[in-house]
């Protein structure tokens, strides 16, 4: 029987990680450990004036507006609004008006290949702007409703 370690991010690994050249084989949860994804625990809602649903989604994306996103970005541990934020933002929002949809990280990694990045780059580059999750952080922060579809759990 395996035994399990605990990590501070609340995901479970088996100590049978295979250790090779400095490399380590691993699962998806300790992929998503080294994005640094934060539990909902440590970021705190707060009263922005608008409605909001309980994971802190706005309900109208009419109520968003610029300086909504940097209140939005101050609920999130370690979360620093740049200028390269912005355009990304924007996509998402000119995507949903267009498609009707909220666009999913392999529209959003297309947008960017657009700007002549390869595909691995662009998903690294978008994870680099969204630390805990393109479709939890960076929709949010473009004012969308919640998704919903399959795809986001």
């Amino acid at each position: 029987m395996a035994q399990n370690i605990i990590c501070p991010h609340y995901f479970v690994y088996p100590l049978s990680l295979v250790f090779s050249n400095k490399s380590i084989i691993y699962h998806q949860s300790l992929k998503a450990y080294q994005r640094k994804v934060y539990p909902m625990s440590m970021r705190v809602l707060q009263d922005l004036g608008v409605e909001r649903c309980k994971d802190g989604y706005l309900q109208s994306s009419e109520d968003w507006n610029k300086e909504m996103v940097f209140k939005l970005a101050d609920e999130w541990k370690g979360m620093e609004v740049r200028d390269e934020h912005f355009p990304v933002l924007d996509f998402i929002r000119a995507f949903h008006e267009e498609h009707q949809v909220t666009p999913d990280v392999r529209d959003a990694t297309k947008f960017l290949m657009q700007s002549g990045m390869d595909k691995k780059e662009a998903k690294k580059y978008l994870f680099k702007l969204f630390p805990n999750g393109y479709m939890q952080q960076g929709v949010q922060l473009a004012g969308m409703r919640r998704p919903t579809a399959w795809c986001v759990g």
